[in-house]
């Protein structure tokens, strides 16, 4: 019955099991091997609760696993709260205070990389020398040290690539582009509702007002009820966004030629808020329905 249950969730015929197979083959960059690392993850983590499927499958008689349950199984794998450092996937907005104060160094990157992903060069289409992309980071704000630090972790996760097909080969690559996986967490991966409500509890927070409103909303399990329970993750969530939208205005406002640079000249907090409140629309609708029925 589990297995019943696998192959209808991951079949191609439905828009859930495309969307399914579209994450594992992104987060996989097309590597067959990291992508049956990812199913065999699911199957075996300590987050995928198979008596709550079993379940589910007897009372519907064809229970498709939702998207959002591949993720959390994903990400978290058999911890309970996610981890960039235990974790196969990465925390986007990321920040390493050491070097930075900006959670946006990431995105800004891929985002970079993603608009010169047609460029031909000599080794290939979407590589761009490093040190024209460095030249391209030294009219942000951001410091040298921090630009290698997020191109380090960036490498290390998969969401782009050195010449040298090392992810750990900073010291020797000579060019960069983004992968199948940078485009991924760039369009899609963090503006999903599951992801961003992971990444709040890994992030470095500089404001005490949120933390402490984050800090009264970290186990939903007092809460019985579902749809409640929901909300409730809704709502830590929002925190969160309008603790980043806030961060971003910062800069911006700290930082008036951010319009002037290739690397900084876009703003994502708006789009992300958009995305996030057209899922959570739908995920509430759809909760409704079922308890209607």
């Amino acid at each position: 019955m589990f297995f019943k249950i696998l192959n209808q969730s991951l079949s191609s015929k439905r828009p859930t099991g495309r969307e399914i197979l579209r994450f594992i083959d992104n987060m996989s960059g097309g590597d067959i091997r990291r992508g049956l690392y990812f199913f065999n993850t699911f199957i075996l983590s300590g987050n995928t609760d198979v008596d709550d499927m079993l379940n589910k499958e007897i009372k519907s008689e064809g229970y498709p696993v939702p998207f959002h349950y591949i993720i959390k199984s994903i990400l978290l794998e058999n911890s309970r709260h996610y981890s960039m450092s235990h974790s196969q996937i990465m925390n986007i907005f990321d920040v390493n205070p050491a070097v930075s104060n900006s959670h946006f160094v990431n995105l800004r990157i891929l985002d970079h990389l993603n608009k010169k992903i047609n460029n031909y060069s000599m080794i290939g289409n979407g590589y761009v020398p490093l040190t024209a992309f460095l030249v391209d980071a030294q009219s942000t704000n951001h410091s040298h040290d921090s630009i290698i630090d997020s191109l380090k972790k960036l490498a290390l996760y998969g969401l782009i690539e050195f010449d040298n097909q090392s992810r750990k080969g900073y010291d020797t690559a000579e060019y960069i582009r983004i992968t199948k996986t940078g485009v991924y967490h760039l369009d899609k991966l963090s503006k999903r509702v599951m992801y961003l409500d992971l990444m709040w509890g890994d992030t470095p927070i500089s404001d005490k007002s949120t933390i402490n409103k984050l800090r009264k909303l970290i186990n939903l399990e007092k809460y019985t009820n579902e749809l409640e329970m929901t909300k409730k993750m809704f709502e830590r969530i929002e925190y969160y966004l309008k603790y980043l939208e806030k961060m971003e205005k910062n800069e911006w406002s700290d930082f008036p030629q951010y319009q002037y640079s290739t690397l900084s000249n876009e703003k994502f907090m708006q789009n992300i808020l958009k995305k996030y409140n057209e899922n959570k629309t739908y995920i509430l609708s759809r909760m409704t329905r079922s308890r209607a029925r």
